[in-house]
Parts: structure tokens; C-alpha cells; sequence
């Protein structure tokens, strides 16, 4: 429908944050619960089956309040209270920075990202997720297991040859500033 339809599913949840992927959508209530609906290749859904469905379903997040949530092509990232990245979905060309190319059909947190406080997550076309560190907050060793790259500065997130925006810190970020841990097909 071209016209806004109320989604009666959720007609009793207070919805605080969304996003929308390739036909598929994303909803946290405000008790931080994880809705999901729409396509389900690939897992994106998080349901634990590569399976559509045509109502919001909740998801479940093992007890992990969820905050915030971005939608890629096929895949999809929450930060929770607790800090913790979780990634679902299409793991082509590492996206899910999980250190290896598999689907997974949960969301699933990222080892290398622990222990690190995020405010901010992100994810764009079918090969790129990042999420933002609080200012000053952390730091991360070189570790070789990492499959992110960390930057300390502003990046355009792109997809072929189309720009889907830029993420920009004030010049007066320093070294010890905001990491942006990044995980893609590695052509930063």
C-alpha cells in the first residue's frame, strides 16, 4: 500500500527505534525487545530459519537489552544496554565481522568488539556494517584474530558506485576520540 498502515502486531509496543533493509524490517520496543518482518533470506530475520514472515515476530536475544538497530541488504545489527554488537543475517564478504563469510540465522555477538562501549551502530548496502565507540571510551589492541578495521576518523559508507552517506567527527577529536570499528569486504 502507498499509504501508512498501522501494523496491528505492534499496535500494543511502544516502538523506539527502527530500520528498514531489503525488504525487511526491524523494530525495538521500549523494553528493548526485537521485532523483525519481512523477507527472510539469509537469515536476516533472526528467527533461526531462513524463513519470510508476513507479521512482526519477536526475537530472541538471549536476555540482551536492545537499543538501536540497522538494516542492511541482507543483514541487520543491534547495539544493546549492555554494549554488545549483535549481528545477523547474510555473512557475505565478513560483513557480520565474525572473522568468516557464514549466514547466521541469530543474533550473534562479535567477540572482537567486547569489552568496548558503543553508541552508535550502522550498516549499509550488502557489504558493510560499523558501529561507533563512546569518545575515549576503550581502546583495542592490535590483535590479528580481529576481522574489523578500526578508523579514528570520519568514512563514507558506500556500495558500488552509489554513496550512502558519511559519518564525521568534529576536528577536535583526537587519538583517544571515537573508534569506528568497521567490518566489510576489507576495500576501505
Amino acid at each position: 500500500s502507498a499509504l501508512p498502515t498501522l501494523v496491528r502486531r505492534l499496535a500494543h509496543i511502544i516502538v523506539v527505534a527502527a530500520s528498514a533493509g531489503f525488504y525487511h524490517s526491524v523494530v525495538v520496543s521500549d523494553s528493548g525487545d526485537l521485532y523483525t518482518f519481512g523477507d527472510g533470506a539469509y537469515g536476516k530475520l533472526g528467527h533461526g530459519e531462513p524463513a519470510d514472515s508476513q507479521t512482526p515476530q519477536k526475537v530472541v536475544t538471549e536476555g540482551k537489552v536492545v537499543t538501536q538497530v540497522a538494516c542492511g541488504y541482507a543483514h541487520s545489527v543491534a547495539l544493546c544496554a549492555s554494549y554488545d554488537v549483535l549481528v545477523w543475517g547474510s555473512g557475505f564478504k565478513g560483513k557480520l565481522g565474525l572473522g568468516d563469510d557464514q549466514n547466521r540465522l541469530t543474533p550473534t555477538p562479535i567477540p572482537a568488539l567486547q569489552g568496548l562501549r558503543f553508541s552508535t551502530v550502522a550498516a549499509s548496502g550488502s557489504t558493510t556494517s560499523l558501529a561507533v565507540s563512546e569518545a575515549g571510551a576503550g581502546s583495542l589492541e592490535s590483535d590479528s584474530s580481529c576481522p574489523c578495521s578500526f578508523f579514528r576518523r570520519s568514512i563514507s559508507v558506500s556500495h558500488h558506485s552509489s554513496s550512502f552517506g558519511k559519518i564525521a567527527f568534529p576536528s577536535s577529536v583526537s587519538k583517544a576520540g571515537p573508534l569506528l570499528p568497521c567490518w566489510a569486504a576489507r576495500s576501505f
